[in-house]
């Protein structure tokens, strides 16, 4: 019993790193200018925003400081997949359900001291609420044989970050910044069938499994980067962020396994607690280059990124090779008012699924945004001569296809059949709605 619920565990650990469909590594774009603009900013972004796209765009403002406040977006997602259940009979069942996100992105704060320009922010990376259900049933030879599935998932990714910045040349700004990681994960796996007898009605084979899994890990990277304007019209903008490395992680797993055939009836429970400290790999390092091209016209950039494979099977981290690409920019209609738009890629870095419940599924998509400014002139003597408040609004869509692993079950649910589950590729696809709602107070 404790190699299935081991196997099972094993399952559900995939599941946890590969259920963002829609965001992979890019699921939130992180601040006003990156909302509108595709996320294309390493040239030009010029807010706390900068500590998680380019560090150096924290001395990109013209304002000496400013605040960007709690920034909300509200996402839809809708998932769908042909055969997440299939029996050998080619009984099928797949799913199609909706994800609804309410996501305080960022709460930034940058301000001016003598040369250097200092950043603070907190953003969340990553969020993913999803439940996928799915249930078929057949008459077999045996009798009437039903099988059930239920998977809840509940993935943060939470992002404290601190830099500085300053401009080693009038054309040339530098910055570094320290980023504090915290991912939790919370999920369920209900998995159950059952044959019963056609002619006296009784239950006469059960399997039923049943996980509860929780898990918080504490990390760290740096980051640095640099944005160049060799040209009047012209900005160029690089950043690294180094690998990541899970400091502190802590983890329960609740386990309950029952079976029944005519020869025998097992039950197992279990609690899993683990704790400790720990330097284990989680996320690659990034480079991001950025082109844009400014005027009074407003501004354009070109955004592309590369991340390296990972595989660490005692971390469970595998991840391919990965590029990304980002088109977008900001045009001024008027002295407070700017639109914004622009394509992406946010191709995924996770490998061929191959696990029950594991997916891959890249994403393209596009953004359109609308942004106000509104200027308040401040009475002489006050330690600011204005103040600006800024409102952003900015929709993105996404579509995304790739494949999940779902499950072929046995027509007899039998424990001691140890094919009684084998996994199967079906295609998988996602759209994804968001609106974006933030504000700026610069000062």
């Amino acid at each position: 019993m404790t190699r299935r619920i081991g196997g099972i565990l094993a399952a559900w650990l995939v599941l946890g790193a590969a259920t963002a469909y829609a965001g992979n590594d890019d699921e939130i774009l992180v601040g006003n200018q990156a909302a509108m603009a595709a996320g294309a900013v390493t040239a030009t972004v010029a807010s706390s925003a900068a500590l998680v796209y380019n560090p150096a765009g924290l001395m990109g403002s013209s304002d000496e400081n400013h605040l960007d406040a709690t920034a909300t977006l509200y996402g839809l997602r809708r998932y769908s997949t042909d055969q997440l259940l299939a029996l050998p009979a080619n009984a099928t069942d797949g799913e199609h359900v909706n994800e609804i996100l309410v996501v305080p992105s960022t709460l930034g704060y940058v301000r001016e001291l003598g040369s250097l320009r200092v950043g603070f922010g907190f953003f969340q990376r990553r969020a993913t609420a999803v439940t996928l259900r799915a249930a078929i049933d057949d008459d077999v030879a045996e009798g009437r044989v039903d099988w059930g599935l239920i998977i809840q998932d509940d993935t943060r990714l939470y992002d404290a970050a601190l830099g500085l910045a300053f401009d080693a040349h009038e054309t040339l700004s530098i910055g570094f910044a320290v980023h504090g990681l915290v991912r939790s994960t919370s999920g369920l796996i209900d998995f159950a069938g059952g044959l019963t007898d056609g002619v006296s009605g009784d239950t006469t084979h059960l399997i039923s499994q049943s996980l509860v899994v929780s898990e918080t890990d504490v990390g760290a990277r740096l980051s640095a980067g640099l944005q160049w304007a060799p040209h009047p019209r012209v900005r160029l903008g690089l950043s690294v962020d180094s690998p990541s490395r899970v400091l502190f992680t802590t983890s329960t797993i609740d386990a309950v396994f029952v079976a029944h055939n005519p020869r025998a009836t097992a039950f197992v429970a279990d609690i899993v607690e683990e704790s400790g400290f720990t330097f284990e790999r989680q996320l690659p390092a990034r480079v991001r280059l950025g082109l844009a091209v400014e005027g009074e016209w407003g501004w354009l950039a070109l955004d592309g990124d590369v991340q390296h494979a990972v595989e660490d099977e005692e971390a469970g981290v595998e991840r391919r090779f990965v590029w990304n690409l980002r088109l977008g920019g900001v045009f001024p209609l008027s002295d407070v008012i700017q639109i914004g738009a622009g394509l992406f890629t946010d191709r995924s870095s996770d490998t061929r699924p191959e696990s029950f419940g594991a997916a891959r599924a890249d994403s393209y998509g596009g953004t359109l945004g609308v942004r106000y400014d509104d200027v308040m002139s401040l009475a002489e003597g006050e330690e600011a001569p204005r103040i600006r408040f800024g409102t952003t609004l900015a929709l993105r869509y996404a579509y995304g296809r790739g494949d999940v692993a779902g499950l072929t079950v046995a027509p007899v649910p039998d424990f001691g059949d140890a094919e009684v589950t084998q996994t199967r590729l079906s295609s998988f696809r996602v759209h994804e709605v968001g609106i974006h709602l933030g504000s700026r107070l610069s000062f």
